[in-house]
């Protein structure tokens, strides 16, 4: 279940435009240096890491969640 969605063919924006991961992050009212984006593209991580979100590239569902954990732990 997700609190919000944030659909770039209504925004008019799509990944890696800083204004999508900005727009998320206003919407579920963190900043950037609070969320963890996760995708598996690596253009669309580094669009996410340049806007101060913590970032994971998807390789495999083991990696990504000891990723996602690590940074949730830290």
């Amino acid at each position: 279940m997700c609190d919000v969605v944030v659909y770039s063919h209504e925004e008019g924006w799509c990944k890696p435009d800083p204004r999508i991961y900005l727009t998320a992050c206003e919407r579920l009212g963190v900043l950037p240096s609070e969320a963890v984006f996760l995708d598996d593209v690596q253009r669309c991580v580094d669009g996410a890491r340049d806007v101060g979100m913590k970032a994971v590239r998807f390789l495999d569902t083991r990696q990504a969640i000891a990723e996602v954990n690590d940074h949730l732990d830290g």
